[in-house]
């Protein structure tokens, strides 16, 4: 008999959300009033009244009293590390040069982010500045060589030999405004492009300091991002290394996407035989590739290379944004039919793609659900509200259906849900905020 009592009770759900409208993205049930969640992933879709056989005594019940609950949004516009850079640090001009050369030597690398940043810190409070170098300043390791000058004490004179490093609490904090910005406007997930490798490497590291600290409150999908040749055995290196950094964290942290830029026109021109054993090297680790062309000449090469491992039977995601079109002709050279996972223009993943270039709220939903899912092959997982997937729900006031696209990105959550865990309460964190203050006039 207790062996009957502990069966049963592993149908029990941990928590169920109740008494809301939930647009499930699922054209089966489309709209439902429940969902019920154990470990972390939705357990049942439907009404709340006929769930009664799953709720024990122990079960927690959320009364979301009437507000609108969406799959939670996925962010593929807003590329958060150097978002963060950009508002936290100001580019030293007079060391540029010296920033480029370095950022030369870095084959995984963007020249267009070699600059020196210095951290915008108030000097006359007595806080550091901390200059920091794209390329040279970071240490094999990731960490950042710095330079310190407080207030009334002259600058720290650095050692050639000496690799001096961030306070990295200070970069932690950052980090975590970040990610508690993207979670405040309802996305439980985001995906980084355009980053030096060494930059998001702490910037990962963070995000582990605080998903062991349980405050991670968004999903986060790195990538590599090279816009240069290199060796294809190196390039599959450096990504299973990423890749293997994040097992530990389940997949709230992964790394396992290419953004491979191809400009020829920028001096830095791919062989097409080199850019085949690239794609084929990563496909055949399973990695998403996304791939820019920028010219022409670029978006042919890159169709050619994807056709190559297609042709081998490689069916992983591959994504190409490009501005450019195939003439009927060279289409007709590719032997595989529907090479490209996806072909979309080079401004799909900007942060002014809302601006007009999406006019339909259901349309909007879909491309921050379960568009943004299949382009990350997390479509199993996330972009929907169904049995068995992650339970990531965005909860709002308003029926975001009745909003114009563009509103979207200015809109703020009632509460946001990560592993059917809530993440950000609006309500709760005022009631906190008040009671504060309510203590502090005391």
């Amino acid at each position: 008999m207790a062996f009957g009592f502990f069966k049963k009770k592993e149908a029990y759900a941990d928590r169920v959300f109740y008494n809301g409208h939930f647009y499930t993205m699922d054209p089966e049930v489309p709209w439902v009033d429940a969902v019920a969640v154990r470990d972390g992933k939705v357990m049942a879709v439907g009404s709340y009244s006929q769930m009664e056989d799953i709720l024990a005594d122990d079960t927690e019940r959320v009364d979301l009293r009437e507000k609108y609950v969406y799959p939670g949004f996925i962010d593929i516009h807003h590329s958060p590390v150097m978002k963060m850079m950009d508002e936290n640090y100001t580019i030293v001009e007079e060391e540029t040069e010296e920033a480029e050369e370095a950022e030369a030597k870095n084959i995984f690398a963007s020249l267009e982010h070699a600059e020196v940043y210095e951290y915008l810190e108030d000097e006359e409070d007595g806080q550091v500045t901390v200059e920091v170098d794209a390329g040279e300043a970071l240490g094999e390791d990731g960490g950042i060589v710095f330079e310190v000058e407080e207030e009334g004490e002259p600058a720290e004179e650095l050692d050639d030999e000496t690799e001096y490093f961030v306070d990295n609490s200070e970069f932690t904090a950052k980090v975590k405004e970040t990610m508690e910005s993207l979670s405040d406007h309802g996305y439980t997930a985001v995906l980084n492009l355009k980053t030096p490798n060494q930059i998001e490497n702490e910037f990962t590291d963070s995000l582990i300091e605080l998903y062991t600290e349980d405050q991670l409150r968004a999903r986060f999908f790195g990538a590599l991002y090279m816009n240069r040749p290199v060796p294809a055995r190196l390039v599959k290196e450096v990504l299973s290394m990423r890749r293997t950094k994040c097992t530990e964290v389940g997949d709230m942290i992964r790394n396992e996407v290419l953004h491979l830029e191809l400009d020829s026109d920028a001096g830095h021109a791919f062989p097409q035989s080199d850019l085949n054993d690239m794609l084929t090297e990563c496909s055949d680790r399973g990695f998403i590739l996304f791939i820019e062309a920028v010219g022409h000449d670029d978006l042919l090469k890159a169709y050619k290379a994807v056709d190559y491992v297609r042709n081998k039977g490689y069916k992983n995601n591959i994504v190409i944004m490009t501005d450019e079109e195939l003439t009927d002709e060279e289409e007709s050279e590719l032997s595989y039919n529907g090479s490209a996972y996806w072909t979309w223009r080079s401004d799909v993943m900007g942060r002014s793609f809302f601006d007009g270039n999406i006019r339909d709220p259901e349309d909007a939903i879909e491309h921050l659900t379960m568009e943004a899912a299949e382009l990350l092959g997390a479509e199993d997982v996330l972009g929907s509200i169904e049995k068995g997937k992650y339970a990531d729900f965005s909860v709002f006031s308003e029926n975001l259906l009745e909003k114009r696209p563009s509103e979207f990105g200015k809109l703020y959550c009632d509460m946001t849900i990560v592993n059917g865990e809530i993440v950000h309460d609006v309500e709760a964190e005022n009631d906190e905020y008040m009671l504060n203050m309510m203590l502090y006039s005391r």
